[in-house]
């Protein structure tokens, strides 16, 4: 509570010192004109009700004021704190590719990503991401996976995930950079005539996915406030993926039971 009372004291002595020395300028200057227009302060002391109208309008405007100069002066003071900001630059929803990431070991990898069934080992977003630093001390990016607000469709099994980010650990001030984020999922129906319908009804529905980021910045002073990364998309690409894939390797029989109606 003191420590509230002394800012409050500190805000009031910023806004109100300033404001007075605005107020006390413009009524130096309305005193100027007076002393030169002697008609204009008769015509003023006749008339009361313009006389607090003026009173009243400088007053404002030098409040105005004052606060916009607090306001340039704290905003000027936090430019300077280390500020990282996340925005999606590509994305795009797909299949394994049999190659490279394994973020499942216990599922086994195939050369082209698929079985002998015609499924994927598993599917996954991917998104290229920049990450830039708006102030100019060197900042930390602390994330996480907001599971809460990540959606799928049933389709795929939200519980078994994994999830990557190959971004700088640090940001130095005025910079930026890109990195990888991948969001990697398990299929929760690997029967392939059941797989192949769910996958039309997928299609049919336009569903869309939303995987959600929470982040802030580790400052030399503390964290700036949490922010939100939402990377959103629909199922189309990696559809006909699967299409050309099963229309290639001689999965007729799948093929014909997932045609978007």
């Amino acid at each position: 509570m003191t420590k509230f009372i002394t800012d409050f004291l500190a805000y009031l002595k910023s806004v109100f010192g300033t404001t007075w020395k605005i107020a006390f300028t413009v009524f130096d200057i309305l005193g100027i004109g007076l002393f030169f227009c002697p008609k204009l302060a008769e015509g003023l002391v006749n008339n009361e009700l313009l006389v607090r109208a003026i009173g009243g309008l400088i007053f404002f405007i030098s409040f105005l004021l004052a606060n916009f100069f607090l306001y340039r002066e704290l905003a000027e003071a936090t430019s300077y704190q280390a500020e990282i900001r996340l925005e999606v630059v590509e994305k795009g929803f797909t299949h394994s590719h049999g190659g490279g990431r394994t973020p499942f070991r216990e599922i086994p990898k195939n050369p082209y990503g698929f079985d002998k069934q015609g499924l994927p080992d598993w599917c996954y977003l991917w998104a290229n991401i920049r990450v830039v630093n708006i102030g100019y001390e060197k900042g930390q990016l602390a994330w996480e996976l907001d599971r809460a607000k990540t959606k799928l469709p049933s389709l795929f099994a939200s519980d078994k995930i994994s999830v990557e980010f190959h971004s700088p650990a640090s940001v130095e001030g005025r910079h930026s950079s890109r990195g990888d984020f991948f969001f990697d999922v398990l299929l929760a129906e690997r029967e392939p005539h059941a797989f192949a319908q769910s996958l039309k009804a997928l299609a049919n529905s336009k569903q869309r996915y939303q995987v959600v980021l929470r982040y802030n910045t580790k400052r030399v002073d503390g964290e700036s406030r949490t922010r939100e990364l939402p990377i959103k998309g629909d199922f189309r690409g990696f559809y006909q993926e699967i299409l050309t894939y099963w229309g290639n390797n001689g999965f007729a029989d799948l093929v014909d039971l997932a045609p978007i109606t």
